[in-house]
């Protein structure tokens, strides 16, 4: 389907948050691979296009410069992707 790399880095104080919503849309959007990618591990790398944190990368390109609000995310996944999202369980 597809693979979404969120960049992370340990300093940043909003990357919680993401790293919160890479689980969230990993869990409506099965099919997609979604890989946290903390800058602060060795041997990590971003490409050259990601320049601040965190960053969302559908597919090797930038679909968010920091953590956007879920539901504007899971929209830009759906026409990207060409799929519906699973509904959250309550």
């Amino acid at each position: 389907m597809g693979i979404l790399q969120v960049y992370i880095d340990n300093a940043c104080t909003a990357c919680t948050r993401a790293r919160q919503l890479a689980g969230a849309v990993q869990r409506r959007f099965p099919g997609l691979q979604v890989q946290v990618v903390n800058l602060a591990e060795p041997g990590a790398r971003a490409p050259d296009a990601v320049f601040a944190m965190p960053t969302f990368v559908l597919d090797g390109r930038i679909v968010s410069l920091g953590t956007p609000a879920p539901e504007a995310l899971y929209r830009r996944l759906e026409a990207s992707l060409g799929v519906t999202a699973k509904k959250r369980e309550r």
